[in-house]
């Protein structure tokens, strides 16, 4: 209940109007990808941009110490995640039971191989407005930097 609650939660906050207007097209992927919560396109007009995300939800406090998000993530499925080669998000919504409309999302890039498990997230990084606006920037860099388009019209196919 409280997981399906915080992905309910991320599909809203990312696929939600900014200052820049709708950015994100998120599709649910439910039970077909067991580290990929959300498949998410960046709208564009002309070319398809898109990125992986795995959604944690927890209603436990902030550490005290840093003001952390403590959540329990293990090594091999966070490894498993970033082995995808497309940009990769972990997902941490706080989740306010009362009011989940109030509830809070963070974001954490994935990539490279983790020696361990993440027990916590910064609230540095809310998917906020200004967020959401660099992540679409990101991922597109992504993709521009990787020059998949050349890629995918010169590769020999036998069909």
């Amino acid at each position: 209940m409280i997981g399906n609650l915080g992905e309910d939660f991320f599909k809203m906050a990312v696929g939600r109007k900014t200052t820049r207007g709708f950015l994100f097209r998120p599709m649910f992927t439910g039970d077909k990808w067991p580290t990929i919560d959300f498949y998410v396109e960046v709208i564009e007009k002309r070319t398809s941009f898109y990125a992986f995300f795995q959604v944690k939800t927890t209603t436990k406090r902030f550490s005290i110490k840093n003001q952390n998000i403590l959540v329990n993530v293990s090594k091999d499925r966070i490894n498993k995640l970033s082995q995808h080669l497309a940009p990769t998000f972990l997902i941490c919504v706080h989740l306010n039971p009362r009011n989940p409309k109030n509830s809070k999302a963070y974001i954490k890039t994935i990539r490279g191989r983790f020696k361990n498990a993440i027990s916590s997230i910064s609230t540095s990084n809310e998917l906020n407005n200004q967020n959401l606006i660099i992540l679409k920037n990101e991922i597109k860099q992504f993709w521009k930097q990787s020059n998949i388009k050349q890629y995918k019209n010169n590769y020999n196919s036998n069909f």
